[in-house]
């Protein structure tokens, strides 16, 4: 069962878990992580940026526009 390429690590996804994401393609649940924190970047609090997926709080602190 192919399952197509993991975003992440750029390795196919055979069995297992995999986490799609609307927009930002297939992953590994493994490779499913903040890049900044390291936490589980769950699919209701992601917000993905080319091969980087952040939780949400990660994302606000990143690129969220603040108010003056």
């Amino acid at each position: 069962l192919d399952l197509g390429t993991c975003r992440g690590c750029a390795l196919p996804g055979k069995g297992g878990a995999v986490v799609e994401v609307k927009g930002a393609g297939k992953w590994h649940e493994a490779c499913f992580l903040c890049s900044a924190c390291g936490s589980l970047a769950g699919p209701a609090r992601k917000k993905a940026e080319g091969r980087r997926v952040f939780c949400q709080a990660c994302w606000v602190e990143l690129y969220a526009p603040a108010c003056a």
